[in-house]
């Protein structure tokens, strides 16, 4: 039983893996610190199949192999994340190809030892033993997961803000579980020269910290800049995977307490335990998609609720002044910032501000301040507008309108809770710069009629 359940972490924790790896594949060529994750992720998938292949090994010789795999991917792993702290959120300039080869380099010795340890084995020429070379893997592990990987990540969460300082915060706590947990349950084992079971359950069990960690800041806090929108199908999903899940643990459970001697006994339980899934199934079923809405889609019901009180008070007004005072009392609301105000496209903050204010009229796409530092790479303009906007407390600019039909924008200021703007925060202020552009726009052609018929 606890063979199975075991099992069943290490196929979620791979799943969760490959889907890490679909997702950041989206945006590999977008930075060197994506590219480094990426390779992170697609070697800890590795490293944990053939953890999971040593568990699983019916003999000491497969015991040893896949031991040796494991000695081969740890180090590489090591490697990827170290590189990745150095280079996120931007490219290190300090720490150019031949700085990087030589720190490769100690790393890359070990795993080729490990792999002709393999080749060795396979063929039956003699080889260096595993434990004459473990504390030398072991120190490098050390040496790269916690005093480079770890120090660096945590030096650089105490020094970011908003939202890439939530980003590096579940990251860290996934990353750190997990390699603490790996670490000293390796060092342990091979110190004592026993095999604790009790401390193999901890280890399966924390090795799902990371994944789980880094979905969460992909789908929450936009990690790499990867808009995710979780759909009722991928929830509808989710729920009858755990059906399943529950199901089978149950079964299997149910026949591990009971002594099945007979083939009738056999087939009694098998009906029995048929029936008691068709009848439960469905109700099971509406209370895990009911929990999973509330946990999911929470946000999505308020946002429905506010757009409509939004779309009837956006209605009622009638001159320009009026309207541009009921945006900035219902942003300012909305996104509990300190202050909100719209600014025409002849004000003098983007009159000023030319950088700023071509940005927002040619793309119409949405500013928030706090994340143009990492974004350097993706276009040289983003460091002047930055520099700009270095001089206010804003948090973010809602252009209204494109182009020719540029109206200005609206200038949310200081949140008071100090929180980064969510994923779901700002697909909402997407929706409402629609709705706000197309409302002021109807206004002024309305108020521009009015003058024309008064004339």
């Amino acid at each position: 039983m606890l063979k199975f359940f075991l099992n069943i972490i290490t196929i979620i924790d791979v799943t969760l893996f490959l889907g890490i790896l679909y997702i950041v594949s989206k945006n590999f060529k977008k930075s060197v610190a994506t590219r480094r994750f990426f390779f992170t992720v697609l070697l800890g998938l590795f490293w944990v199949i053939s953890v999971s292949l040593m568990d699983l090994s019916n003999s000491v010789h497969q015991y040893e192999i896949f031991l040796r795999i494991n000695f081969a991917f740890a180090p590489l792993v090591a490697f990827s994340i170290a590189s990745f702290s150095i280079h996120y959120p931007q490219k290190n300039v300090n720490f150019g190809v031949y700085k990087e080869i030589i720190f490769l380099f100690p790393v890359a010795a070990i795993s080729i030892s490990s792999l002709f340890g393999i080749y060795c084995k396979v063929t039956g020429v003699s080889s260096v033993e595993v434990t004459d070379i473990y504390f030398i893997y072991a120190a490098s592990l050390v040496l790269y997961f916690i005093l480079v990987a770890g120090s660096v990540l945590i030096k650089k969460y105490y020094c970011s803000t908003g939202i890439e300082r939530l980003r590096l915060k579940y990251i860290i706590i996934g990353y750190l579980i997990t390699i603490i947990v790996e670490l000293g349950e390796s060092i342990y084992q091979n110190i004592s020269g026993t095999m604790a079971v009790e401390i193999s359950r901890i280890t399966t069990l924390a090795s799902i910290a990371f994944p789980i960690m880094t979905m969460y800041a992909l789908f929450r806090y936009r990690l790499f800049d990867i808009g995710i929108v979780i759909k009722r199908g991928f929830i509808k999903g989710v729920s009858l995977i755990i059906i399943f899940g529950l199901y089978l643990l149950f079964v299997l459970s149910l026949k591990d307490t009971i002594d099945l001697k007979t083939e009738s006994q056999q087939t009694t339980f098998f009906v029995i335990s048929t029936f008691l899934v068709i009848v439960t199934i469905e109700p099971i079923r509406k209370l895990l998609h009911s929990v999973v809405d509330k946990i999911f889609e929470s946000n999505s019901i308020k946002q429905e609720e506010s757009q409509k009180k939004i779309r009837l008070t956006l209605r009622s007004q009638q001159t320009v002044e009026n309207l541009q005072l009921s945006i900035s009392k219902i942003t300012q609301e909305l996104f509990n910032v300190e202050s909100s105000q719209f600014l025409d496209k002849s004000a003098s903050y983007l009159q000023d501000n030319k950088e700023t204010s071509q940005y927002l009229k040619s793309t119409g796409k949405i500013l928030i301040p706090e994340e143009l530092p990492y974004r350097f790479e993706e276009e040289e303009r983003f460091f002047s507008i930055h520099q700009e906007l270095e001089k206010t407390d804003y948090s973010a600019l809602v252009p209204l309108g494109q182009d020719d039909i540029f109206m200005g924008c609206i200038v949310l200021g200081k949140r008071k809770n100090h929180a980064a703007y969510t994923v779901e925060e700002v697909r909402e202020m997407k929706q409402l710069q629609d709705q706000f552009t197309e409302a002021l726009w109807n206004a002024r052609l309305y108020q521009q009629a009015i003058a024309r018929i008064k004339i």
